[in-house]
Formats: structure tokens, C-alpha cells, sequence
């Protein structure tokens, strides 16, 4: 399974997402409230880093669900906006 780095966090506005390894691509990443609902959605092909705008969202722990060529990963992310 690929190992990404996520940074930072807690974030405010943006947030960076960067696969270790050129080995895997990410195909989708989605940001999930508290609820396991998905609030953001963003889409791409065969990426290895990504840079997330986050909108005004309300300040509070969310994850950060990944999807690639191995899998699914989930992340906790603390929005600090």
C-alpha cells in the first residue's frame, strides 16, 4: 500500500497531498465530515500530488479518503478555519 504525506494539518485553506512514490497514482481523493459525508469530491488521473483548495467549511476533524491503483486509505484531517 503507497504512503502519502499530508501536510499541513491542522490546515486552513489549502491542503497538499503527496503520494512517497512514484510506484501509484491517486484517481480520487474525498473529504468526509464528521457524519461520513462527502463535502468535497476532487478527480484526476494518474496523479502523484495534489493540491486541495478547501472553501469555507466549518472548523472541525474530517478524513481524507483516498483511492488508487492499491486501494482505498483514510486520513484524519483537523480544519482550523
Amino acid at each position: 500500500m503507497p504512503e502519502y504525506i499530508v501536510f499541513p494539518n491542522p490546515a486552513l485553506r489549502t491542503l497538499h497531498v503527496k503520494l512517497k512514490s512514484n510506484a501509484f497514482s491517486m484517481q480520487q481523493i474525498e473529504l468526509l465530515d464528521g457524519l461520513g459525508r462527502v463535502v468535497l469530491n476532487w478527480e484526476g488521473v494518474n496523479k502523484t500530488e495534489w493540491t486541495l483548495s478547501l472553501p469555507t467549511l466549518p472548523k472541525g476533524l474530517y478524513t481524507l479518503r483516498y483511492k488508487d491503483d492499491a486501494g482505498v486509505k483514510t486520513t484524519k484531517i483537523i480544519l482550523a478555519q
